[in-house]
């Protein structure tokens, strides 16, 4: 039976990438860094420990101990002990365990509860929607004026991950651009209001950008990532 300990995002995505099957991977990465599962492999399972922060996507199955957060998605499957939480985000999410204070916070509906004890808590919330206004207010710090700062992530040569043809260097322009808010992926160029939030789309470089509030387009559900239209390059962060 064999253990993988993992500390950072790039050290999973390289573990995923490498192999067929694992018995456990342990998740022990810093209270203010999310690591991203996109799905677990077959015959795994995801530990997350201490005060590890998680978002497990696809068909990902995870335990959780200690202080440990996670956010499911799609058809996630979870164990909750030992006063962790866990942000329930569709209802096709299996929680097998809930227990030792542990809470489930189910966005708009319950999912699939198999076993829970008294000390348990399940809490079912209205989903928020975002705009510009509680964007900026959320990340105010950011804001200077009618410009804010955000942060893109980039391959090595400087451009962009998806189509490998979008440069940031200077000016940059957005091929696509679409203000409709309705609209989550394309239409723009993908930004993150911190540094830490890009690695969950693409580990890389980060730069950090100037971005006038009116080019901004936020997507209601999730505002990890915005779509703008034309933003400046500042500087490399290092």
């Amino acid at each position: 039976m064999k253990t993988i300990i993992i500390k950072t995002q790039k050290e999973l995505d390289k573990l995923l990438d490498g192999y067929d099957e694992y018995t456990e991977i342990h998740i022990k990465s810093s209270a203010d860094i999310w690591l991203t599962i996109q799905k677990t492999p077959e015959n795994s399972k995801i530990v997350l420990r201490g005060s590890s922060h998680a978002v497990l996507r696809g068909s990902s199955h995870a335990v959780l101990w200690g202080s440990s957060h996670a956010v499911l998605w799609g058809s996630s499957h979870a164990v909750l002990s030992q006063n962790t939480s866990a942000k329930i985000q569709d209802k096709t999410v299996v929680i097998e365990k809930l227990q030792h204070y542990a809470t489930a916070i189910c966005i708009e509906q319950k999912c699939t509860i198999k076993q829970k004890d008294d000390t348990a808590n399940v809490i079912v919330c209205p989903r928020v929607l975002h705009d510009i206004k509680s964007f900026t207010e959320i990340y105010k710090e950011n804001v200077t004026g009618k410009t804010m700062i955000l942060y893109k992530s980039v391959q090595d040569n400087y451009t962009d991950f998806y189509s490998g043809k979008i440069k940031y260097e200077g000016i940059v322009e957005a091929p696509d651009w679409n203000p409709d808010p309705a609209i989550q992926c394309g239409g723009g160029l993908h930004l993150s209001p911190t540094p830490e939030l890009t690695q969950r789309y693409n580990v890389g470089k980060v730069l950090k950008c100037e971005v006038a509030i009116k080019d901004i387009v936020v997507y209601g559900h999730d505002i990890t990532k915005v779509r703008c239209r034309k933003v400046k390059v500042l500087e490399e962060v290092k």
